[in-house]
């Protein structure tokens, strides 16, 4: 630059002794020498691949599926009816899942975290809103079916208490990563999923949930929290694609079925999950055994209303078990 700036001086001292050569093409000369030297600091072109090769990878993944009989690309996500649509956890992608409070969010994410682990890949669960132990109780009683109620207080029966110790042994061997991110901001969390991804072995991934957007936090000030959330959102979705980890986020949404705060949300979301609620009217079968009409609706109705590579606008209708803290596939002759 300095080069630049110096044969610029030059070049508008001597013009006047060139015919032909006025201030505005001496002026135009150097603002030329600028953005060169701008444009041409000495770094190295960015990194490419031929569309060739490109193409070579993509028939490789096509022929690898065919051969190894997987029936999805990415990693399970436990619930096969969601990983026909979904295709499963494949790297590099930010995952949205979006719901009214309380309408099962934070047990879906969790849920599926668990199949990740399960399947010997390495989940975080970086959570802002429960604490750590409570993240945990809440896996043993979803993958033990165990109820919530009966394992806080300890009043477990004999069966829940075989299908306790069951699980306590095959979730302690698990590669799960529980943060307390209270006070961290989304770079802080980036980085610590990059350093992780450096020291993972070949053929395993990193599933990352951040439990959830509205909480999160960011290093960046600015008077708008839509820009902050829209901030939060474009990094983890950087962090994803630089370190080839899937990332969960869960979002609150409004009344009207939009994530709240900010679009951006949706525009950075490779895949955009809803969680909505199927309203259901009380049956002759349901007065029969006693039940109240007025009773708690837990029918739900997994909604992909984006999806990158798949066809947007399906859906898989499940049941919430608030006390197992985990989805269940809806019996047909439930109505």
């Amino acid at each position: 630059m300095i080069g630049a700036l110096a044969a610029g001086i030059a070049h508008l001292q001597a013009f006047t002794e060139v015919d032909g050569i006025s201030a505005t093409n001496a002026l135009e000369h150097c603002q030329k020498l600028v953005c060169e030297a701008v444009n041409d600091d000495g770094s190295s072109e960015l990194e490419y691949q031929p569309i060739g090769e490109l193409v070579a990878q993509v028939l490789e993944d096509s022929q690898t599926m065919s051969e190894s009989g997987k029936s999805i690309p990415g990693i399970t996500t436990g619930i096969s009816a969601i990983d026909a649509i979904f295709g499963g956890f494949e790297e590099g992608c930010l995952t949205v899942v979006a719901a009214e409070s309380s309408d099962g969010k934070s047990s879906l994410c969790r849920q599926m975290l668990e199949s990740v682990a399960i399947e010997g890949h390495c989940a975080m669960d970086f959570t802002y809103e429960m604490m750590p132990k409570t993240e945990a109780r809440r896996m043993l009683c979803s993958q033990g079916k165990i109820d919530a109620g009966s394992l806080k207080m300890g009043l477990l029966t004999r069966g829940e208490q075989a299908a306790l110790s069951v699980q306590v042994r095959k979730i302690s061997g698990w590669d799960m990563h529980v943060i307390d991110a209270a006070g961290k901001t989304i770079e802080q969390i980036c980085r610590h999923i990059s350093r992780k991804s450096k020291k993972m072995p070949k053929g395993k991934k990193i599933v990352a949930l951040i439990d959830y957007i509205q909480l999160c936090k960011t290093a960046v000030t600015s008077k708008s929290r839509e820009r902050e959330i829209a901030h939060i959102t474009s990094t983890a979705k950087q962090c994803a694609k630089m370190t080839g980890a899937h990332i969960i986020m869960p979002s609150q949404q409004n009344k009207d079925g939009d994530v709240r705060e900010s679009m951006a949300i949706e525009q950075d979301a490779d895949t955009l999950i809803q969680i909505q609620k199927i309203e259901v009217k009380s049956t002759k079968k349901a007065w029969e055994k006693g039940k109240d009409a007025d009773e708690p609706n837990n029918i739900r109705k997994i909604f992909f209303k984006k999806l990158r590579d798949g066809e947007r606008y399906t859906y898989v209708v499940m049941e919430l078990v608030g006390r197992f803290f985990r989805f269940e596939m809806k019996r047909e002759d439930e109505g």
